[in-house]
């Protein structure tokens, strides 16, 4: 698992047999170079083991990986007395029940995670604007089909009739 048998015992308290001491999905290693805990399934206490925590996904992008932020959402409430702490849309339905994440329309399956179109390190399934030219996806895609329409301007291609202005620029001179 990338850590000596030195390390495990002595340092970490881990099992040098046992690649995942606390059997939450992530290896001993992993969860020292994260910054969970190797002997703790669920570090942040959230109710999701550290492997199941969508990571290394900041849900709420303050600069905490929800394996070890004690609020994901950044909804205020910590994650051990929020009913829907992976709630990222703020809808009333915890992500893995909701079948768009982000509450831009586009239906998660449509954006197939873990595509990031604009590279800015939020999988298109948990950004509202997959193309960042300032347009949000529900407003792109109007029929929610996943698809360029005649009269649509495109979610995943910042400038979708190609002439070198971005459709935000676009829509805000009019």
């Amino acid at each position: 698992d990338g850590l000596n048998d030195y390390q495990e015992v002595v340092t970490y308290g881990t099992d040098p047999l046992d690649q995942d001491t606390d059997n939450d999905g992530l290896n001993d290693h992993e969860e020292i170079v994260l910054g969970t805990d190797p002997l703790d399934r669920d570090s942040d206490d959230d109710g999701v083991q550290d492997g199941m925590d969508i990571w290394p996904m900041d849900h709420d992008n303050d600069g905490i990986p929800d394996a070890t932020d004690p609020d994901d959402d950044n909804d205020g409430l910590p994650d051990t007395s929020d009913a829907r702490p992976l709630d990222h849309d703020n809808d009333g339905v915890n992500d893995q029940y909701d079948l768009d994440d982000d509450g831009d329309g586009i239906p998660d399956l449509a954006e197939l995670l873990p595509n990031d179109h604009d590279n800015d390190g939020i999988p298109d399934a948990t950004d509202p604007d997959d193309d960042n030219d300032g347009i949000a996806d529900i407003l792109e895609d109007v029929d929610q089909d996943g698809v360029l329409d005649a009269g649509e301007t495109g979610r995943i291609d910042p400038d979708s009739d190609d002439d070198g202005v971005n459709d935000g620029a676009e829509v805000s001179l009019g």
